[in-house]
């Protein structure tokens, strides 16, 4: 399942990578109520498969997917040369998976269910900083 709005010729999408339709669903329909234009995939290979032209200024990962975790679509899309910010989110917060995402070049971590105000603030922060290199105030958050 895709979900597209039109961006602007000045921004690119947000996009939102999760396997489950209703998060999918909300996390795309919340960030576009917050004024965001997003892009939505129900897979890690839905969004490899796009145009590169396509690939949004951040990203949204869920981290357990089938077939390619959000971890290696991080790594992958990194080996690709991508270095858009990287949020994630997950049901399970385990300190494994949470080092594994930092390592990885995550800007955040949230647990499901995700704190609405929260995750707006670290995208923001995760957009406003210098595109070559992490914002060292970026943290990783956690909605409990």
């Amino acid at each position: 399942m895709r979900t597209t709005t039109q961006p602007s010729d000045m921004t690119r999408p947000i996009c939102i990578i999760d396997d489950d339709p209703s998060a999918l669903r909300g996390m795309g329909r919340f960030m576009k109520a917050h004024g965001q234009d997003v892009r939505c995939f129900g897979s890690a290979r839905e969004l490899l498969d796009c145009e590169l032209h396509e690939v949004g200024a951040c990203f949204l990962i869920d981290v357990a997917m089938p077939e390619m975790n959000g971890i290696q679509l991080l790594e992958e899309l990194r080996r690709r040369g991508h270095r858009e910010p990287a949020i994630f989110i997950t049901a399970l917060d385990d300190p494994v998976v949470r080092d594994s995402a930092t390592q990885a070049g995550a800007s955040a971590f949230f647990r499901k269910p995700v704190d609405g105000n929260e995750l707006l603030a670290a995208v923001s922060r995760a957009l406003a900083r210098d595109p070559d290199g992490a914002d060292p105030s970026i943290g990783g958050g956690t909605a409990e």
